[in-house]
């Protein structure tokens, strides 16, 4: 993954372009991919993680994943203020909005999850509600409508000057002058749901 550069990202679980495995979709366990990264330019402090998928016409009309929003980006993932000095995220993280980030196996690590596609509707409906209590906070399994045809998801690791902190924000607009780098995975070219 990448653009050629030092700074990379991978996933042990798909390649490049490969399918998003099934376990890491709605239709599977629906569980966070293990991710990890290498060659961090130097400088930087925090990193920030986003998993999205830009819909375009078809997709947009058959209305994609259950979740939707209100533009052509669909966001499932957000991890920021991750620190520098951290390999990877591990598969399987927990939900919510916690600082203190674990999965199953143990392993943990201070980070903050912001909110998916679902947490952002769920907050414009009800600005009283709590997103997390609603599956809005952390990892959003991919979940294309029947027929909406192949749907590309993709992760993006940004290198941070600095750390964000708590905001409602999009991480990565709010540090656009902080971004050092970014690295990017074509996340699996996912043929879910197909007729």
């Amino acid at each position: 993954f990448g653009d050629g550069s030092t700074f990379v990202l991978t996933s042990s679980s798909f390649k490049d372009g490969e399918a998003l495995p099934e376990r890491y979709t709605a239709s599977g366990d629906g569980v966070s991919p293990p991710v990890a990264w290498s060659g961090l330019p130097e400088g930087t402090q925090s990193l920030i993680l986003i998993m999205d998928e830009t819909l375009h016409g078809t997709e947009l009309e058959a209305g994609g994943d259950e979740a939707g929003e209100p533009d052509d980006i669909r966001t499932f993932w957000i991890v920021y203020d991750i620190p520098a000095d951290l390999k990877g995220i591990p598969e399987d993280l927990a939900k919510g909005w916690g600082t203190d980030l674990a999965s199953p196996s143990g392993e943990s690590f201070t980070a903050r999850q912001g909110l998916n596609s679902r947490g952002v509707k769920a907050l414009l409906s009800d600005p009283d509600t709590d997103p997390a209590v609603e599956g809005g906070a952390g990892y959003m399994a991919p979940d294309p409508a029947s027929g909406s045809g192949i749907h590309l998801y993709y992760l993006r690791l940004y290198a941070v000057m600095g750390a964000i902190g708590s905001s409602f924000e999009n991480p990565s607009e709010a540090t656009r002058d902080a971004i050092l780098d970014e690295a990017e995975a074509a996340g699996g070219l996912a043929p879910l749901s197909l007729p």
